[in-house]
């Protein structure tokens, strides 16, 4: 399939606009972040635009790792900045950033940008870029050997070749730094948020265990104390037994000193005795009973004195 090479060379130029316009987009739009932010990094941490910062900082890094893998090639205009779907997801990220006061976290939301990130840098670099080696020129193909030129004009041309190359590399030695700088930040923020997550929970099991041993406390001295009141009780208990026993002995001794009382007595104070045993057990079965009196005998004695 033909295609026209103007046609060709304005779609590679506006995909490679693209690139450095998506650029330069997120740069300005973290840098305004980061004015917005505290100085102080422990203050950063708990401030609104904190998340915002952390996706920035994760696109920086997938923007950083896709011009390692294309850019080489893309200044020696071997090829264009290929994956346009990929600038499509970082301009609505970050549109998105830009709307939204309270986006999610970074890996919750980079996670598509992440997968077609990844798939064009694995395809560009299996299928793409042997082509792309083999159509490279070789540094002696620069060498002049016509005799008239001379040889410093071969030597200018492979030297000029070699500082591309180098500069190339230097190039792609920063990128890498700056990604491996960010990835360290990265890592050592998470690190400080866990650290301080676990410096809490420390905090919140060491009070726990106090009150635990608070409780255990009152507990072993509420069971001192139920322990006393049942020696107490006990205590009560068998005394109230030793005070039955004596008073059922004491009643026993009253019975019997009663019986031998009865028994010493005349016998007409016996009968008397009787009677008022009488007496006093029929009022005691609320039942009128009248007693016997000594009239009769009374009159008796006056037929006799008489």
């Amino acid at each position: 399939m033909e295609v026209s090479k103007i046609f060709d060379e304005l779609c590679q130029e506006l995909l490679n606009h693209g690139y450095s316009k998506v650029d330069r987009y997120h740069s300005s739009f973290q840098k305004e972040l980061k004015s917005r932010l505290p100085r102080r990094e422990s203050e950063r941490r708990n401030h609104p635009l904190a998340r915002h910062c952390d996706i920035l900082a994760a696109i920086e890094t997938r923007l950083s790792l896709l011009g390692m893998t294309f850019m080489k090639y893309v200044d020696m205009k071997l090829c264009c900045f290929i994956p346009g779907k990929v600038l499509d997801e970082i301009m609505h990220l970050i549109n998105y950033i830009r709307k939204t006061p309270n986006p999610p976290r970074a890996h919750e939301l980079l996670q598509e940008l992440r997968d077609i990130s990844s798939m064009a840098m694995e395809y560009f670099d299996e299928k793409i870029v042997p082509t792309l080696r083999r159509n490279m020129p070789h540094p002696s193909e620069y060498i002049i050997t016509n005799p008239s030129m001379g040889i410093s004009s071969g030597s200018a041309a492979c030297s000029s070749g070699v500082v591309a190359a180098r500069r190339q590399d230097l190039i792609k030695l920063q990128a890498q730094l700056k990604v491996s700088i960010n990835n360290l930040l990265h890592f050592r923020k998470e690190f400080l948020e866990h650290k301080k997550e676990l410096l809490e929970h420390k905090k919140k099991n060491s009070d726990q265990e106090k009150r635990i041993q608070k409780q255990e406390q009152v507990i072993t001295d509420l069971n001192n104390k139920i322990c006393v009141q049942d020696r107490k009780l006990n205590e009560m208990n068998r005394k109230f037994v030793d005070y039955d026993q004596k008073f059922e002995d004491l009643t026993a001794e009253i019975g019997k000193l009663t019986r031998i009382s009865t028994e010493r007595l005349p016998g007409p104070l016996k009968r008397k005795r009787k009677c008022v045993d009488l007496d006093e057990g029929e009022q005691s079965s609320d039942k009128p009973i009248k007693l016997r009196t000594s009239r009769p005998r009374e009159k008796k004695q006056k037929h006799s004195s008489n």
